[in-house]
């Protein structure tokens, strides 16, 4: 019989913290899951296939992403006690890589001399823990829309998955030799990795993460910062490999694959890995005027840059189909470099938002859904 996960006490201890240091406040349960899928060089259902996907990179840096969090939160008061699991990865990389990658995938050869700049960052995770938080209020604020505010949070994790990639260097075409030349130096670190002598390393890893955020609010107006995915990831002896590469390619084999005379360095180990999530900065702002909610978003994804994202929001007049559904107000938000639309729905009880970049599924680069249900206890 397996041992019982070393959180679920200190998940009891932290629920009878909890009411003890809050009661007489309000409560609620709240039960949320929300997805985010964003490709910039793939369609969406082409990530799916064993096979390599078809590459249309664009200009600049190139993102892939994927968050999926599922979350039963226990609020009382101004402390949130939550269960949650989530699913995070990113891959950074430039056009020349990608459209490198393309020759290769297509078996096609560059017109002319051609070098390629290599620079490719991944990085995911994937586990499930507890996490509590805590809203602060300064001043004479009674709430968070009212003046100063605060907010913190610490996620405990045990992980199933971690991943890091990272490949920088450059390959170079001769089209008179018709051979390729590469500088590339490579290192990674995942759970599942094989090579030989390989030890028993730990089952799962842990992570501590922490969100903190301080928002200001007027009579009409907000600002807020927020950070997200402070802190460690450990796995204790995972397997991880670091390669040099340099080297020239003659000639493909009659399969279409390169043929190359390597000179190729490596080394496996397994340390104790430690890394920071990709983390991620918000800058967010809305203004309330009599004929609406304007608002923007600006988040700094690290490794890669700014995310912009634009929305617009209205209330709802009590009465009629609105309230029977429980709907209160609406919005729409537009994230420019995702180029996705998405439709905002808050109920008095639930909130539902669902966006796409396409209406065709089988065209879609970028989707996003979340959906929260409220219930006060």
């Amino acid at each position: 019989m397996s041992s019982p996960s070393p959180l679920l006490p200190l998940g009891s201890a932290l629920l009878l913290t909890l009411c003890a240091a809050t009661a007489g406040h309000a409560q609620s349960l709240e039960f949320s899951v929300q997805t985010q899928r964003h490709s910039d060089a793939t369609r969406l259902n082409e990530m799916a296939h064993k096979s390599a996907p078809p590459l249309r990179p664009r200009a600049g840096r190139n993102l892939s992403y994927e968050d999926n969090e599922l979350r039963l939160a226990y609020r009382q008061g101004s402390w949130t006690l939550s269960a949650l699991g989530r699913q995070s990865a990113a891959i950074v990389a430039n056009q020349d890589g990608l459209e490198f990658a393309r020759h290769l995938i297509d078996k096609q050869l560059p017109a002319g001399d051609r070098r390629f700049d290599l620079d490719l960052d991944y990085r995911g995770f994937a586990g499930g823990g507890l996490a509590l938080a805590r809203q602060f209020l300064f001043g004479d604020a009674k709430s968070a829309r009212d003046g100063w505010s605060a907010h913190l949070e610490v996620q405990a994790l045990s992980l199933k998955r971690l991943r890091h990639t990272e490949l920088l260097g450059s390959a170079s075409f001769n089209a008179a030799r018709r051979a390729y030349a590469f500088e590339l130096q490579g290192r990674r670190a995942q759970d599942g990795m094989d090579f030989p002598f390989q030890q028993d390393y730990a089952g799962t890893g842990w992570g501590l993460l922490g969100q903190a955020g301080l928002q200001w609010c007027g009579a009409r107006a907000c600002a807020a910062l927020a950070w997200q995915d402070l802190g460690r990831l450990v796995w204790k002896g995972l397997p991880q490999e670091a390669l040099t590469l340099n080297s020239e390619t003659n000639s493909y084999d009659a399969d279409g694959y390169l043929v190359y005379k390597p000179m190729l360095s490596g080394r496996y180990s397994q340390p104790r890995y430690s890394s920071s999530a990709r983390q991620r900065l918000r800058l967010r702002g809305h203004y309330e005027s009599d004929w609406g909610r304007s608002s923007l978003q600006l988040t700094h994804l690290q490794g890669f840059g700014w995310l912009p994202e634009l929305g617009l929001g209205w209330n709802l007049a009590p009465g009629g189909m609105s309230e029977r559904l429980g709907l209160q107000g609406w919005g729409l938000r537009w994230a420019s470099h995702e180029r996705r639309l998405s439709l905002d729905l808050q109920g008095r009880r639930w909130r539902l938002s669902w966006g796409s970049d396409r209406l065709s599924g089988s065209e879609a680069h970028s989707r996003q859904l979340s959906l929260a249900w409220i219930q006060p206890l």
